[in-house]
């Protein structure tokens, strides 16, 4: 049996549009990675009869049904008592997860109130699912052929529950199915339309199931291969991998900025990293903070956003060379020059300290990199300075170069 699931988020705060379902994306796309299919998701309120109707919607349409929200202890957290009627079972008291509480409680020098024994009652049959970050215990059971996992809601608890319990027997059950293989490429620098185009044509004949998703200025391209179709698909996968190289900056979800993530905190307790940026208006500083802020160390970004061409002051000004000759590679940049900084210098900066200029150099973009003592000087094709009054193709400009920086930083930034 192909294991195939849906998720029903269930809380009047999610439907009235009070808080973004967070949890379903991320439970989607680990039960994905997992190789269990999500093909529905439901939202439904504190409301008794909307969740029977969810669930026996969900349970006619797949075999796994997760739900998320319901279980603290309030008047109006009643996912428990619903599953339990729609599985027509009865409940039992758990007492270690009475003791639990109680014992958080006093911690905090206060006795558990009654109304929390209500996170300790669970169906006949069910397995508990210990909660490392909260009160409220998930649980899951099979009833109908179906197997429910039943989650709080906060993110964090869901996340620890799943990571503490449900990812390694999620996947063994969908080793044992049928769900075809995906393959992804992630292309930098192509419009949607004409990378399809490009797409169908090679792939015409191989009846697999093709899709596309952009987020500019990336494209990703999608196929399913049918388990057992493997072989047979392979002559059109290996076409579609050549055509794709030159634009191609990652492959089956992999993360094109990992070794720039890793760097900028390795060997660092605290890293300053200054962007002089007559570009991009704001949008390489917006991506270099949502790089820093996941690092486990202090760090600060200091953004000069309108820096008046400053040139950086190492020994030598960097060179700008010819264009590139194939301008359809995806980072028209020139490999990096590196050169010998003058060690008394008081912009260069020390280990933990990164400077990065971007800017307009007599028509071409260029990029300098300064630390340890060192530079590296990036240029790029004169069409990333697209002099336009549409504000859209502005936008889809600066968004492109941002992407070539960084993943020009990926490969070379000195530490």
């Amino acid at each position: 049996m192909t294991p195939i699931a849906a998720i029903i988020a269930i809380g009047s705060e999610v439907t009235s549009g009070e808080i973004v379902n967070t949890n379903a994306s991320w439970l989607a796309g680990h039960l994905d990675a997992c190789g269990i299919e999500v093909p529905l998701h439901l939202a439904v309120p504190d409301d008794r009869t909307s969740i029977l109707g969810a669930l026996e919607f969900a349970a006619a349409r797949t075999n796994i049904i997760l739900t998320i929200g319901g279980l603290g202890p309030t008047t109006d957290d009643f996912t428990r008592d619903v599953i339990t009627e729609w599985a027509g079972l009865k409940t039992f008291f758990d007492q270690p997860s009475w003791d639990r509480i109680a014992g958080r409680f006093q911690n905090l020098g206060h006795a558990a109130p009654e109304s929390n024994r209500q996170q300790c009652f669970f169906p006949d049959g069910s397995r508990i699912l210990f909660n490392s970050q909260g009160s409220a215990n998930g649980f899951s059971l099979t009833i109908r052929n179906i197997q429910i996992t039943v989650l709080p809601g906060p993110p964090r608890e869901v996340q620890a529950i799943w990571n503490d319990h449900l990812q390694k027997e999620f996947r063994n059950l969908a080793s044992a199915g049928e769900k075809p293989q995906l393959h992804t490429w992630s292309c930098l620098g192509v419009p949607e339309s004409t990378l399809a185009e490009q797409v169908e044509t090679i792939m015409k004949g191989s009846h697999l199931q093709l899709a596309y998703r952009a987020s500019a200025p990336i494209v990703h391209v999608k196929v399913w291969v049918p388990k057992g179709q493997q072989e047979k698909s392979r002559p059109f996968l290996d076409r579609l991998d050549n055509a794709l190289s030159p634009i191609c900056i990652a492959r089956n979800g992999a993360d094109p900025l990992t070794a720039l993530k890793a760097n900028l905190s390795a060997n660092r307790t605290v890293l300053n990293l200054t962007l002089h940026d007559s570009i991009t208006g704001g949008i390489l500083a917006s991506r270099l903070a949502e790089l820093l802020r996941p690092l486990e160390i202090p760090f600060s970004l200091t953004s000069d956003l309108n820096p008046h061409e400053r040139q950086p002051r190492h020994s030598e000004q960097p060179r700008h060379s010819e264009q590139p000759r194939h301008s359809e590679q995806p980072r028209h940049s020139e490999q990096p020059r590196h050169s010998e900084a003058q060690p008394k210098n008081p912009l260069l900066p020390h280990k933990d300290c990164i400077q990065i200029f971007l800017r307009n150099d007599s028509g071409v973009p260029t990029m300098t990199l300064m630390s340890q003592g060192k530079s590296f000087d990036w240029t790029y094709s004169p069409d990333q300075l697209s002099a336009t009054s549409d504000l859209l193709q502005l936008n889809r400009t600066r968004l492109l170069l941002t992407e070539r920086v960084l993943l020009d930083l990926n490969q070379h930034m000195l530490y």
